[in-house]
């Protein structure tokens, strides 16, 4: 059997590789099914949690989790593409004026929940066109409003016009739009240089101990089954015949389960290490019901 079958796949992301580029690497190793929980900008770089197989289900469960970066931005200058990689469309020298404390203030004022607009080169679907469509095509569009939680911002280092900072936040979070968003602040403009990111909410980058290569390619990467790195209160032992009534829908057996998500919003059902599936909560899906994913 295919060593990559129903796993979870950490890896690092090198710059200027889209996330579509990682997968594409590797199915030229893994045949099933692979798919993404959240991309990354082609020019950031840092983790990038993949699912196979039957695991694919489970993406909408993992593209809520808590994001950690570390990203740099440079002050006085706005690119089309909200990083440096796009073409500057505004140059100024406002940000020599700004005292630290001036800076600081503007990075802990996005403490808490935030909204602003998705960056125009994004996938935010505009009247069901991607977004990047209309900037690609040299047309404005007024993009969606996009709402974040910033748990924690903290600057790591001013060398004015660059500032270094790391930032927690809500998955979906648009780091481009949050650069930009600081620039506003500050009345000058900012744009993002560099972005890692460190962590996806228990996964980080310090678990990655394995390392493949890939049509030349060398890529840092762990793998696991859900059963390795979920606690232990949140698996389910439940008796084999009870299983079929499960996958045939009987509600009394499915709302005895059901039950269980009042206290975690997933977990999951084993038989004697026997990953049978995952019961999760109706809000990741914007479902009316609770689902149950068999594995």
């Amino acid at each position: 059997m295919n060593k990559f079958y129903n796993k979870i796949i950490l890896t690092y992301k090198p710059p200027f590789f889209s996330s579509y580029d990682i997968i594409r690497l590797f199915k030229k190793v893994h045949k099933g099914k692979i798919g993404h929980t959240g991309t990354l900008d082609p020019f950031a770089e840092g983790l990038l949690l993949l699912l196979t197989d039957k695991y694919t289900k489970l993406s909408h469960i993992f593209l809520h989790k808590k994001k950690e970066y570390v990203g740099t931005l440079k002050l006085g200058i706005s690119t089309d593409t909200l990083d440096i990689t796009g073409k500057i469309t505004s140059e100024d020298e406002k940000w020599k004026n700004l005292s630290i404390g001036e800076i600081k203030n503007a990075f802990f004022s996005l403490k808490g929940e935030i909204q602003y607009r998705a960056p125009l080169f994004s996938a935010k679907k505009i009247q069901g066109i991607k977004s990047y469509q209309y900037a690609r095509n040299n047309k404005n569009a007024l993009t969606p409003l996009v709402k974040s939680y910033i748990y924690k911002i903290t600057i790591e280092k001013i060398d004015l016009p660059y500032i270094i900072f790391y930032i927690k936040c809500s998955g979906g979070t648009y780091i481009r739009s949050i650069a930009e968003l600081i620039g506003k602040i500050l009345n000058t403009s900012a744009t993002l240089t560099k972005l890692t990111r460190t962590a996806i909410d228990n996964f980080s980058i310090q678990m990655l101990d394995k390392e493949i290569n890939i049509n030349h390619v060398k890529l840092k990467y762990t793998d696991f089954k859900i059963y390795d790195f979920l606690p232990e209160e949140k698996i389910k032992n439940i008796p084999l015949s009870e299983v079929n009534f499960l996958k045939n829908g009987v509600r009394k057996f499915r709302e005895k389960y059901f039950s269980l998500l009042k206290e975690y919003p997933y977990y999951l059902l084993a038989n004697n290490g026997t990953e049978i599936g995952i019961v999760a909560d109706k809000k990741f899906f914007n479902a009316n019901r609770h689902k149950i994913i068999f594995l």
